[in-house]
């Protein structure tokens, strides 16, 4: 009996072909074209189409979990409910009670061979064939993936390798929205990318991989900065010293670009004046160092913002006016409506009720007057009284003698009994003072200024007599 072999049919990606023995009345197959076959009697032919719609292959060579899916029409012959039964190289038992619109031959065990189905109508009248269909164990390709992801901010230089296993080598690529045809995609920016994997199996298989590169994120920071007038700030390349929002580009650690933004706010030069007044003879420390002369000064000193700050000082001396004017035995104050207070200079003793602007002595000696003018305190010079009841020359009751008198700073002192002597000027400065024995003594005092001295003649702290000294 002559055989037929008839073209192969794809369908969906599925290789199925028909077979038919020499004398059963069947179409020739027409690629693309519905599935065709006649009945056993030669006067009922009738022209149905059993395509096939889903294949699910085996998992392993000894799994029988494949299935047939078949559309199956709502009219074809007697109709519905039709009976499948096998034949091929892989059969099975009669399928019935197939009905529309699909219908599913389940627990197909992997086979090297085909399965071929005859399809009957329910009157068991012979309506079409199915395509000889192989479902052999096809391994399932599975994918990893190796991701380099570019390193900077911006950069489209990331790259994603794919591993495929399984199926049956060697395999295709073909990336979307770009990457090229091999396993390895490179240049790629941020994004999902997707890359059907077809091996070379019959029938082939194709697995749809899909994998996202994240976007990096752009390395930014801010700071605020507070600078003092006249101090400057450098970001990267730029120095700044005014107040403002910068924006700079730096280089991070890894050499991409990281943006910089400072907020500078520059503090404004504080500055000031003042003025202070001191009393002659004291001093204060300006600028660190301590000053008495009159001037201005500038001292820098340090805010509460940590900032310099400049103060310029102008500094007095208050100057207290000491001058005595004197008429005989009294004494007037120059300075006007100032503190009085008059002392005696021979013991440093201040005068009781002594505090007029001038005073009187009752006796000679050697006065001078504490003056509080403007908060400010000073002593003026002494000054001596050598007018009231003195000798010039003769031997008085004490038996003193002094000769010549005036003089050019030379004279002779006479003395009855040993005495203490002491010579003061006229500002009260004791310029001589000893004990000096009976008899003559010769005195030099050429060296000092001309003017009158006063001598006091003193026993037991008591003063005895007290003498006019003229040197011109």
């Amino acid at each position: 009996m002559k055989k037929y072999s008839f073209a192969i049919l794809f369908l969906l990606g599925f290789t199925c072909f028909i077979k038919a023995d020499e004398g059963e009345p069947v179409n020739k197959h027409i690629p693309g074209d519905t599935l065709r076959a006649k009945t056993t009697s030669p006067d009922a032919m009738v022209i149905c189409s059993f395509p096939v719609t889903n294949i699910t292959f085996p998992s392993s060579p000894t799994a029988c979990d494949g299935s047939i899916t078949f559309s199956i029409p709502t009219s074809c012959g007697a109709g519905p409910p039709y009976k499948a039964v096998s034949g091929g190289t892989c059969p099975t038992g009669p399928i019935l009670g197939m009905l529309p619109p699909s219908f599913t031959v389940t627990g197909l065990c992997s086979c090297n061979g085909n399965y071929v189905f005859a399809f009957y109508d329910a009157n068991s009248n012979l309506v079409g064939f199915s395509p000889a269909c192989a479902i052999p164990y096809i391994p399932v390709i599975s994918i990893t993936d190796s991701i380099i992801q570019a390193v900077c901010y911006g950069s489209n230089n990331s790259k994603v390798s794919l591993s495929p296993s399984g199926g049956t080598r060697p395999y295709t690529y073909n990336w979307s929205p770009y990457g090229g045809t091999d396993s390895v995609a490179t240049g790629l920016s941020p994004g999902t990318f997707t890359c059907s994997v077809t091996d070379s199996n019959s029938p082939t298989r194709t697995v749809t991989y899909s994998v996202t590169i994240p976007a990096l994120a752009l390395i930014t920071s801010s700071q605020n900065l507070t600078l003092c007038a006249g101090q400057n700030v450098t970001v990267g390349t730029n120095t700044y010293t005014a107040s403002g929002t910068y924006t700079d580009t730096l280089t991070s650690f890894k050499g991409c670009d990281s943006i910089v933004t400072s907020t500078i706010n520059v503090l404004p030069l504080i500055s000031g004046t003042q003025n202070i007044s001191i009393c002659k003879g004291d001093s204060i420390l300006l600028a660190g160092t301590y000053e008495n002369t009159p001037g201005v000064y500038t001292d820098t000193l340090l805010s509460h913002q940590g900032c310099d700050s400049i103060l310029n000082i102008t500094l007095a001396i208050t100057i207290v006016d000491t001058l005595l004017m004197q008429n005989g035995n009294t004494f007037t104050a120059h300075a006007a409506g100032a503190i009085y207070q008059w002392i005696d200079c021979g013991n440093g003793s201040l005068i009781n009720g002594a505090t007029a602007q001038n005073y009187t002595a009752t006796q000679n000696g050697s006065y001078a007057l504490i003056i509080n003018q403007n908060n400010c305190t000073d002593t003026s010079a002494c000054v001596s009284v050598n007018l009231v009841g003195i000798q010039t020359a003769a031997f008085s009751e004490t038996g003193i003698q002094l000769y010549p008198n005036p003089n050019r700073g030379h004279f002779i002192i006479a003395l009855n009994n040993s005495t203490q002597i002491s010579i003061d000027n006229t500002f009260g400065k004791t310029i001589f003072n000893e004990l000096v024995p009976a008899g003559k003594k010769e005195f030099d005092l050429s060296i000092y200024p001309k003017g009158i001295y006063l001598l006091k003649a003193t026993n037991n702290n008591t003063i005895q007599q007290m003498l006019k000294i003229v040197i011109d």
